[in-house]
């Protein structure tokens, strides 16, 4: 598997603390656009973010 890229790293990073925290809550939509808006980063490390946090269920 490839590594990671500092930005998706980052992203996956938030996101994850986001889900543990509940901020993102459990079945909602996830828009790769907004998110991207939201933290800075383009739609790419937000895919990879997304992926890697589904493959850990």
């Amino acid at each position: 598997m490839a590594r990671a890229t500092g930005k998706s790293e980052a992203v996956y990073d938030r996101l994850k603390r986001d889900i543990e925290t509940l901020r993102l809550t459990p079945g909602a939509k996830l828009s790769e656009v907004q998110l991207g808006e939201e933290l800075g980063a383009s739609r790419t490390p937000v895919r990879e973010a997304i992926r890697r946090l589904a493959r850990e269920g």
